[in-house]
């Protein structure tokens, strides 16, 4: 069975900033948006782009010299 095929092209940009809360603990923040456009077989039910625009918030705490802890949250519209 012929499933079709899809071709996808992709395009992303993103602007992020690192703020020092002490030494070892860093704050980053930031935006991002991407589209992805999607050339799929007719008849396959796929929209023709897909698009985020988002923002990026994210949190590192440095345990050691091997170690972080890393927290990250990434709310948009998708």
């Amino acid at each position: 069975v012929d499933r079709g095929e899809v071709g996808v092209a992709h395009f992303s940009v993103s602007a992020t900033f690192r703020q020092a809360w002490n030494e070892r603990t860093f704050f980053s923040y930031g935006v991002a948006y991407r589209l992805h456009r999607l050339d799929a077989t007719a008849g396959l039910p796929l929209p023709e782009t897909l698009n985020e625009f988002s923002l990026n918030l994210g949190l590192r705490h440095r345990l050691s010299d091997q170690w972080s802890l890393i927290a990250s949250l990434r709310p948009g519209f998708y």
